[in-house]
């Protein structure tokens, strides 16, 4: 178990497996013809901020999280493309008609995190839930040799 305390630390580790395909399709493709996929986009601002700083960060990450941000950082630097900050809620701020992929991915990813699968049906999509733990996305991030 992880307990989180938050949902920053759950932000964090969805965010960090999000890269985790993106890393595969970019150190499988050939060095001549270098193809970047479409970077993670996220509401959580603040750990987005705090990617672009990892630097300084790693060296003052607390316990819990130097572990995410360490796999966010290796993936960057076997060129995965940075996740960037989309802004959250558009319920709250226009109809869903006017709605972009960004506001639409936003929401269902909400609705998912909440278990919220009954909103999701009744706007028309079709829900087919896999389940992960935590613990399982976290021990899905060390890379061999890492404990």
């Amino acid at each position: 178990m992880i307990q989180a305390t938050s949902a920053y630390t759950v932000e964090f580790l969805a965010l960090a497996a999000a890269l985790k395909p993106q890393m595969h399709f970019t150190t499988e493709q050939s060095s001549a013809q270098p193809i970047r996929a479409a970077p993670v986009k996220s509401d959580a601002q603040s750990i987005v901020f705090m990617i672009k700083e990892r630097k300084q960060r790693l060296r003052q990450c607390t316990k819990d999280h130097h572990l995410l941000l360490q796999y966010i950082d290796n993936a960057l630097n076997r060129g995965c493309s940075a996740p960037v900050h989309v802004r959250s809620h558009a319920e709250r701020q226009k109809i869903d008609k006017d709605w972009d992929s960004d506001d639409w991915g936003n929401f269902l990813a909400d609705r998912a995190a909440n278990k919220g699968y009954d909103s999701l049906c009744f706007k028309g999509f079709t829900i087919i839930v896999r389940g992960v733990t935590a613990l399982s996305l976290c021990s899905s991030l060390l890379e061999n040799g890492q404990w």
